[in-house]
């Protein structure tokens, strides 16, 4: 009998860099003199953000690790890299370290960012589960 492939996932990952992308020039967060911090500047200062105890920058590593497990046709080990994507990325809503002062409740880059994940999440569950039927 013939093993069913995966479909082939690159349209997808196009798909959800591209909502990645547009994450980066929405508003991520507000800092107190009333600027507005948008999603590229989070993630090029977020990584500070671990000397604060936020490890939601952590997600972007993960989620570009998964991408690569994906283009190897590795769906399981992807899935669980997607899911501790989404998990750690949702520790923004305790906050988000604009300056060594204040926090910034999440913007709508935060949601967009989510969204980036939650798709190719969704994604490797439905060929996971194409493939065990």
């Amino acid at each position: 009998m013939k093993q069913e492939k995966y479909n082939n996932p690159v349209p997808i990952i196009i798909i959800s860099i591209a909502i990645y992308i547009c994450s980066l020039f929405l508003p991520a967060g507000f800092q107190g003199n009333g600027h507005i911090a948008f999603g590229y500047y989070l993630l090029l200062i977020g990584w500070a953000g671990i000397i604060f105890g936020c490890f939601a920058w952590l997600a972007n590593i993960l989620y570009a690790i998964s991408i690569l497990l994906l283009l190897n046709n590795s769906f399981k080990r992807a899935s669980y890299f997607l899911a501790a994507s989404i998990l750690v990325g949702l520790q923004s809503f305790n906050g988000i370290p604009i300056d060594y002062e204040r926090t910034s409740p999440p913007g709508i880059a935060f949601y967009v960012w989510e969204l980036s994940f939650i798709i190719l999440f969704i994604y490797t569950l439905l060929q996971l589960l194409k493939k065990r039927n």
